[in-house]
């Protein structure tokens, strides 16, 4: 997966992985002829293991198994473990820099572990948690048997070389499962883009034609305000106009019942009821345009 994740998971898992195979090449440099003295060969031995270790931590760390300030907190016990393996002038003290992270790492794995067992018994089973899980139980048992097996409690093989080989492996799994979703998401969207695009797209005109629509429907509304308040306007002016020839009706209707011969005072009198009818007539057609000009407006 290398190019794939984030550079320093790549490297923390790889170096974690290279410094695993300075412990199994300390145990066994009698074997291989290399003429090194026993105190020597623990020395590499002990400071391959740590390193590995550290590196897995961190690999833990990037992949947000573990948190930044432990790391922190740990890799600072290890190097101040690692100068006491090195500056050590004896047996003793090369053991004692050797175990004095070894109940410190034991929490800092057990600790995520017993977090992620928390999880996949709720039911949240997926196949990246449970191989992260398989990688810290793996390493969780092989630190612990080496813990006791070192300090003479118990009469035990050392296991460490499996534990790393396990849990380096699972933890490699797990990154890999990430990038294997992860690629796999990518190629459903490149498959689905152009889909995704044409439906959007359809949504986008559907939207465009409602907004050129509502847009219509505002204008002739606008217009018609205008026309309504236009209308209200003129009409209201030819009320006026004719409220005056209303208003001067009855006093020339007087003056011609008094003035007028009597001869012609039927035929005045028919001809000012008609103009009456006809003037409210036109008063009532002029107000009811009024009502419809305020309603436009409104």
């Amino acid at each position: 997966f290398a190019g794939k994740v984030s550079r320093p998971t790549t490297l923390s898992v790889c170096a974690s992985s290279f410094f695993s195979a300075f412990y199994l090449g300390g145990c066994v440099l009698g074997l291989l002829g290399v003429p090194w003295s026993m105190l020597t060969a623990h020395k590499f031995a002990d400071v391959g293991v740590w390193f590995s270790i550290s590196m897995l931590v961190n690999a833990l760390k990037h992949e947000g198994i573990i948190s930044a300030r432990v790391t922190r907190f740990y890799i600072g016990t290890v190097v101040l473990a690692i100068v006491i393996i090195l500056l050590g002038s004896s047996g003793d003290l090369v053991q004692f820099g050797t175990t004095l992270p070894f109940m410190l790492t034991t929490f800092v794995l057990a600790l995520p572990m017993i977090s992620l067992g928390r999880k996949l018994a709720s039911g949240n089973r997926s196949r990246s948690q449970w191989l992260q899980f398989l990688a810290l139980g793996s390493f969780v048992l092989a630190v612990f048997n080496e813990m006791f097996a070192v300090t003479g409690l118990i009469h035990s093989s050392p296991m460490l070389p499996f534990g790393f080989m396990a849990g380096v492996m699972f933890l490699a799994l797990s990154v890999n499962v990430k990038v294997i979703e992860a690629y796999g998401e990518r190629d459903y969207l490149r498959k689905n883009l152009e889909n995704e695009v044409e439906r959007k797209t359809a949504e986008l005109k559907a939207a465009m034609t409602e907004l050129k629509t509502t847009q219509a429907e505002l204008v002739h509304s606008a217009k018609l305000a205008s026309l309504g308040t236009l209308s209200a306007g003129i009409a209201h002016e030819i009320n006026n106009s004719l409220n005056y020839v209303n208003g001067a009706l009855q006093p020339l209707e007087k003056i011609f019942d008094r003035t007028a011969p009597s001869s012609d005072k039927e035929k005045i009198s028919k001809l000012i009821a008609v103009m009456k009818d006809g003037l409210s007539l036109t008063l009532d057609i002029v107000k009811e345009a009024m009502r419809q000009g305020k309603q436009g407006r409104m």
